[in-house]
Protein backbone atom coordinates (compact mmCIF):
# COMPACT_ATOMS: atom_id res chain seq x y z
CA UNK A 1 0.00 0.00 0.00
CA UNK A 2 1.13 3.27 -0.73
CA UNK A 3 1.16 6.84 1.78
CA UNK A 4 -2.12 6.45 2.46
CA UNK A 5 -4.97 9.54 1.68
CA UNK A 6 -6.42 10.38 5.06
CA UNK A 7 -9.87 8.93 4.44
CA UNK A 8 -12.66 12.01 3.62
CA UNK A 9 -15.78 12.70 5.87
CA UNK A 10 -18.64 11.06 4.21
CA UNK A 11 -21.65 12.27 6.30
CA UNK A 12 -24.81 13.53 4.09
CA UNK A 13 -24.74 10.80 2.28
CA UNK A 14 -27.59 8.23 2.93
CA UNK A 15 -28.13 4.60 2.71
CA UNK A 16 -25.95 1.92 0.46
CA UNK A 17 -24.18 4.60 -1.23
CA UNK A 18 -22.69 6.12 2.22
CA UNK A 19 -22.17 2.09 3.43
CA UNK A 20 -20.07 2.02 0.03
CA UNK A 21 -17.66 5.19 -0.03
CA UNK A 22 -15.60 4.13 2.95
CA UNK A 23 -14.59 0.64 2.29
CA UNK A 24 -14.23 1.58 -1.82
CA UNK A 25 -11.90 4.16 -0.53
CA UNK A 26 -9.80 2.23 1.80
CA UNK A 27 -9.62 -0.38 -1.50
CA UNK A 28 -8.46 2.33 -4.02
CA UNK A 29 -5.82 3.23 -1.71
CA UNK A 30 -4.42 0.03 -0.36
CA UNK A 31 -5.10 -1.78 -2.99
CA UNK A 32 -2.32 -0.12 -5.46
CA UNK A 33 1.46 -0.62 -4.62
CA UNK A 34 1.69 3.35 -5.49
CA UNK A 35 -0.57 6.40 -5.77
CA UNK A 36 0.30 6.37 -9.31
CA UNK A 37 -1.56 2.98 -10.17
CA UNK A 38 -5.34 2.44 -11.77
CA UNK A 39 -7.22 -0.19 -9.73
CA UNK A 40 -11.09 -1.69 -10.20
CA UNK A 41 -11.66 0.29 -6.54
CA UNK A 42 -10.49 3.31 -7.49
CA UNK A 43 -12.90 3.46 -11.08
CA UNK A 44 -15.68 2.78 -8.71
CA UNK A 45 -14.74 5.03 -5.79
CA UNK A 46 -14.75 7.55 -8.16
CA UNK A 47 -18.11 6.41 -9.83
CA UNK A 48 -20.18 6.00 -6.42
CA UNK A 49 -18.44 9.79 -6.05
CA UNK A 50 -20.78 11.15 -8.48
CA UNK A 51 -23.78 8.84 -7.59
CA UNK A 52 -23.62 10.18 -4.00
CA UNK A 53 -23.31 13.86 -5.26
CA UNK A 54 -20.13 14.01 -3.87
CA UNK A 55 -17.03 14.69 -6.41
CA UNK A 56 -14.67 16.41 -4.16
CA UNK A 57 -14.45 13.52 -2.26
CA UNK A 58 -12.28 11.85 -5.21
CA UNK A 59 -10.21 14.79 -5.58
CA UNK A 60 -7.11 13.66 -2.96
CA UNK A 61 -6.91 10.60 -5.56
CA UNK A 62 -7.40 12.42 -8.27
CA UNK A 63 -4.34 14.94 -8.03
CA UNK A 64 -1.10 14.62 -9.05
CA UNK A 65 0.82 12.54 -6.20
CA UNK A 66 3.00 14.62 -4.65
CA UNK A 67 6.22 12.51 -4.66
CA UNK A 68 5.61 11.14 -8.72
CA UNK A 69 3.88 14.33 -9.55
CA UNK A 70 1.41 12.36 -11.78
CA UNK A 71 -2.17 11.32 -11.48
CA UNK A 72 -2.90 7.37 -11.29
CA UNK A 73 -2.38 6.52 -14.97
CA UNK A 74 -0.50 2.81 -14.80
CA UNK A 75 -2.11 -0.30 -15.35
CA UNK A 76 -0.62 -3.18 -14.00
CA UNK A 77 -3.41 -6.44 -14.31
CA UNK A 78 -0.95 -8.77 -12.65
CA UNK A 79 -0.62 -6.66 -9.44
CA UNK A 80 -3.81 -4.73 -9.41
CA UNK A 81 -6.55 -6.95 -11.34
CA UNK A 82 -7.26 -3.39 -13.02
CA UNK A 83 -8.44 -3.99 -16.97
CA UNK A 84 -8.79 -1.67 -19.82
CA UNK A 85 -12.68 -1.17 -18.74
CA UNK A 86 -11.75 -0.13 -14.87
CA UNK A 87 -8.83 2.63 -16.86
CA UNK A 88 -12.29 3.73 -19.46
CA UNK A 89 -13.93 3.56 -15.77
CA UNK A 90 -11.45 5.41 -13.75
CA UNK A 91 -11.22 8.08 -16.71
CA UNK A 92 -14.87 8.95 -17.34
CA UNK A 93 -16.10 9.18 -13.95
CA UNK A 94 -12.56 10.61 -12.45
CA UNK A 95 -12.87 13.31 -15.62
CA UNK A 96 -16.60 13.84 -14.68
CA UNK A 97 -15.79 14.73 -11.07
CA UNK A 98 -13.47 17.03 -11.77
CA UNK A 99 -15.75 18.62 -14.56
CA UNK A 100 -18.33 18.66 -11.48
CA UNK A 101 -15.83 20.60 -9.80
CA UNK A 102 -15.06 23.50 -12.47
CA UNK A 103 -11.50 21.59 -13.13
CA UNK A 104 -12.03 21.39 -16.92
CA UNK A 105 -8.49 21.46 -17.90
CA UNK A 106 -7.81 18.62 -15.37
CA UNK A 107 -11.21 16.96 -16.83
CA UNK A 108 -9.90 16.69 -20.36
CA UNK A 109 -6.60 14.96 -19.23
CA UNK A 110 -8.53 12.68 -17.79
CA UNK A 111 -10.73 11.93 -20.63
CA UNK A 112 -7.97 12.07 -22.47
CA UNK A 113 -6.46 9.39 -21.21
CA UNK A 114 -9.29 6.57 -22.06
CA UNK A 115 -8.88 8.02 -25.72
CA UNK A 116 -5.57 7.10 -26.08
CA UNK A 117 -5.97 3.71 -24.13
CA UNK A 118 -5.06 1.13 -26.46
CA UNK A 119 -7.77 -0.33 -27.95
CA UNK A 120 -8.71 -3.71 -27.57
CA UNK A 121 -12.20 -3.02 -29.33
CA UNK A 122 -14.05 0.31 -29.36
CA UNK A 123 -15.80 0.94 -25.68
CA UNK A 124 -18.79 3.29 -25.73
CA UNK A 125 -16.77 4.97 -22.83
CA UNK A 126 -13.73 5.56 -25.43
CA UNK A 127 -16.73 7.44 -27.26
CA UNK A 128 -18.31 9.34 -24.07
CA UNK A 129 -15.12 10.52 -22.83
CA UNK A 130 -14.38 11.49 -26.57
CA UNK A 131 -17.55 13.66 -26.25
CA UNK A 132 -16.83 14.74 -22.56
CA UNK A 133 -13.67 16.02 -23.49
CA UNK A 134 -14.26 18.66 -26.89
CA UNK A 135 -16.91 19.56 -24.06
CA UNK A 136 -14.40 20.09 -21.47
CA UNK A 137 -12.23 21.63 -23.95
CA UNK A 138 -14.30 24.87 -24.75
CA UNK A 139 -15.08 24.92 -20.82
CA UNK A 140 -11.50 25.32 -19.71
CA UNK A 141 -10.97 27.65 -22.90
CA UNK A 142 -13.84 29.92 -22.13
CA UNK A 143 -12.89 30.29 -18.07
CA UNK A 144 -8.73 31.50 -19.41
CA UNK A 145 -7.82 34.78 -21.74
CA UNK A 146 -7.79 33.83 -25.21
CA UNK A 147 -6.30 35.95 -27.49
CA UNK A 148 -7.54 36.75 -31.23
CA UNK A 149 -4.71 34.76 -32.87
CA UNK A 150 -4.98 31.23 -30.78
CA UNK A 151 -5.00 28.18 -32.46
CA UNK A 152 -7.66 25.98 -31.05
CA UNK A 153 -8.35 23.56 -33.70
CA UNK A 154 -5.97 20.59 -31.98
CA UNK A 155 -7.97 20.32 -29.43
CA UNK A 156 -10.85 18.75 -31.63
CA UNK A 157 -8.98 16.22 -32.92
CA UNK A 158 -8.49 12.89 -31.20
CA UNK A 159 -5.30 12.75 -29.29
CA UNK A 160 -1.77 12.23 -31.42
CA UNK A 161 -1.41 8.67 -28.99
CA UNK A 162 -4.85 7.48 -30.02
CA UNK A 163 -5.26 4.72 -32.75
CA UNK A 164 -6.13 5.34 -35.99
CA UNK A 165 -9.25 3.34 -36.31
CA UNK A 166 -10.48 4.52 -33.11
CA UNK A 167 -9.40 7.95 -34.18
CA UNK A 168 -11.15 7.92 -37.43
CA UNK A 169 -14.41 6.34 -35.52
CA UNK A 170 -14.40 9.13 -32.78
CA UNK A 171 -14.71 11.62 -35.71
CA UNK A 172 -17.48 10.10 -37.31
CA UNK A 173 -19.76 8.96 -34.29
CA UNK A 174 -19.18 12.21 -32.14
CA UNK A 175 -19.54 14.39 -35.37
CA UNK A 176 -22.45 16.94 -33.47
CA UNK A 177 -19.36 17.22 -30.60
CA UNK A 178 -16.52 17.59 -32.84
CA UNK A 179 -18.69 20.24 -35.15
CA UNK A 180 -19.86 22.02 -32.02
CA UNK A 181 -16.09 22.29 -30.88
CA UNK A 182 -15.51 23.87 -34.63
CA UNK A 183 -17.70 26.21 -34.01
CA UNK A 184 -16.96 27.57 -31.12
CA UNK A 185 -13.19 27.77 -32.49
CA UNK A 186 -14.45 29.80 -35.11
CA UNK A 187 -15.72 32.44 -32.87
CA UNK A 188 -13.91 35.19 -32.10
CA UNK A 189 -11.90 34.98 -27.96
CA UNK A 190 -14.88 37.58 -26.54
CA UNK A 191 -17.88 36.24 -28.81
CA UNK A 192 -16.84 32.68 -28.11
CA UNK A 193 -16.93 33.22 -24.04
CA UNK A 194 -20.51 34.86 -24.21
CA UNK A 195 -21.75 31.99 -26.09
CA UNK A 196 -20.57 29.82 -23.85
CA UNK A 197 -22.23 31.95 -20.93
CA UNK A 198 -25.32 31.57 -22.38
Amino acid sequence: PHDAVPEPPFEGSSGIVRASLAPLHRAATTLAPDETHVTPALAQFCRLCILARHPQLVLPLLSPSKKSGVRPFQVVPKQTGASIADVHGYSLYGGTCLMLMDDFEGAGDMFAMAVCAPPTCFAPATEACYKRMLLSNILADASTSRSPGDDLSSSASPPKLCGTQVAHRLRRTAKVYHDLHEAYVGLGPLEGKDKVGD
